[in-house]
């Protein structure tokens, strides 16, 4: 089986570097037809360029942190031999008075140019992103930054309005809160300021709303952690707007030490994050936001999507891509056509008539050798490893869970209601069940070379004829009859 850089290397390789007004990333992306992209290395670097509302230049310590940062970012870029570099800065640099010297600075520590994008493709990169990692054809992304929030709605991949504010993290923290932990007189006039800026937004505010940046993502992974979420991914979760006041109370109402204590805080955006977190409530409040959905790519994906489009290499939707690659990790599998025709026949034939069992048997189909890559003997735990360790856009939070348990439970294996936390429920096991009793029923009949298969429903249940019979049939039945509560029959054609 080949691994997850073999499948990926014979495509174009590009580094893209978002230098924002907080933070900076830097990311080596592989691109490739049908799979869309794969990264490779990562690098982030603390830098907080946004200078302080009064004083409109980047400062000295801000560079510092800046060049330690990029001779460490162009040594990683470097070794990969990108065929493209893409450098961009944002709000920070943007709107800074001296930002000639500071892209020349830049340009010089990176040893590539580096250039400094508008508030409207900063924009359009988020949008792109967005509706190539969703399965939304419409709505709006609310880019939160450390200088600015990018606000935009898009139809397909069309951007049709546009808007930044100075709401960021980091800028408002610096403007607005000046004592730890910050005094009430403080945060009403923050909530003050946010109010009036955010007046003019409700008339373009497309549903659904999906949130962009290091703060929603903390604010996500925040949620999460209270509660003992099984998914350690910030992509595809929803919060309501109920539950993020409450969050934000409790994080106005501690020090920045305080904060540092809370299961999935990070030590480096512990002092901005209540900055950031109001911006989003007052946003949410103006535009009547109940409902917040959770991105985990930004403008670096916007980027590699760009440029997949530019090399009509942009295949398919999100979810597709996303199995595509899945696929490619677990490699050929010899018999994998008759699985798949196998599960599209079974899929189609009652009582599989849950929408979800019709959604994911075949996605299931698709992987089921997925674990062979890391242990041939616990293959299925491998499986459901690998899915639940790795971001899945175009699949709901659900829907990623009941996929990755539905491989686990390959084989012997079963869900059992305590293995079910959010987002599963205990009413799922056994839904959970019949998908991977109908993708062993697929395997089965695929590996062993049956051939004339026919799915017909009959009164006590299923009755599938083929030659030859599956030598497992009898515990199949078994199976069949536990999940479905009918009886499978297994018949061999006449003649």
């Amino acid at each position: 089986m080949p691994t997850t850089g073999q499948a990926y290397a014979s495509g174009r390789t590009v580094a893209v570097l978002d230098i924002g007004s907080n933070s900076c990333r830097l990311v080596i992306a592989v691109l490739s037809p049908r799979t869309g992209f794969q990264i490779i290395e990562e690098a982030r670097a603390l830098v907080r360029l946004a200078p302080p509302r009064r004083s409109q230049a980047i400062g000295a310590s801000a560079m510092r942190r800046a060049r330690q940062a990029f001779t460490a970012f162009r040594f990683i870029a470097e070794s990969h031999q990108p065929d493209e570099f893409v450098y961009l800065a944002t709000a920070a640099v943007r709107q800074s008075s001296n930002r000639d010297a500071v892209v020349t600075a830049f340009s010089d520590w990176l040893g590539r140019p580096v250039r400094v994008a508008s508030a409207e493709e900063e924009s359009r990169y988020a949008v792109v992103a967005a509706a190539n990692s969703f399965s939304e054809p419409s709505g709006t992304v609310v880019d939160l930054g450390g200088g600015s929030m990018q606000i935009a709605s898009y139809q397909g991949m069309d951007m049709l309005r546009a808007d930044s504010l100075p709401a960021g993290a980091l800028l408002l923290h610096q403007d607005f809160i000046s004592s730890d932990p910050p005094r009430g007189k403080q945060l009403q006039k923050l909530r003050s300021h946010l109010s009036n800026l955010f007046a003019e937004v409700p008339d373009h505010v497309e549903r659904p709303v999906l949130f962009v940046g290091g703060t929603a993502r903390a604010i996500a992974k925040l949620h999460q952690r209270s509660f003992g979420y099984r998914l350690p991914w910030a992509h595809g979760y929803h919060l309501t707007l109920k539950q993020l006041t409450r969050l934000t109370a409790q994080l106005a109402s501690l020090s920045v030490a305080e904060r540092v204590q809370l299961p999935g805080m990070s030590a480096d955006r512990a002092d901005i994050i209540l900055a950031g977190a109001l911006s989003i409530e007052e946003f949410c409040k103006a535009a009547s936001v109940e409902h917040l959905v959770i991105s985990g790519e930004g403008v670096r994906h916007g980027v590699l999507y760009q440029r997949l489009s530019e090399a009509g290499m942009l295949e398919g939707d999100a979810r597709g891509r996303t199995v595509e690659q899945l696929a490619a990790v677990a490699g050929e599998v010899p018999y994998q056509e008759a699985v798949d025709s196998c599960a599209g026949l079974l899929v189609q034939a009652p009582p599989a008539a849950d929408p979800l069992v019709r959604e994911l048997l075949p996605i299931a189909a698709r992987l089921h050798r997925l674990g062979d890559v890391v242990s041939l003997q616990r293959s299925s735990r491998s499986a459901e490893h690998i899915v639940l360790s790795r971001e899945m856009p175009g699949f709901s939070h659900r829907e990623w869970m009941l996929l990755a348990s539905a491989l686990g439970s390959q084989g012997r294996l079963r869900l059992r209601a305590a293995d079910c936390g959010p987002p599963l429920h205990a009413t799922d096991v056994g839904l959970v069940d019949q998908v991977s009793t109908l993708l062993d029923l697929a395997v089965e009949l695929g590996r062993t070379g049956s051939t004339q298969v026919a799915v017909e429903a009959v009164d006590a249940g299923l009755a599938i004829t083929c030659t030859p019979v599956p030598f497992v049939a009898e515990s199949l039945s078994a199976r069949y009859r536990s999940a479905f509560s009918a009886d499978l029959t297994f018949v061999e054609p006449a003649g």
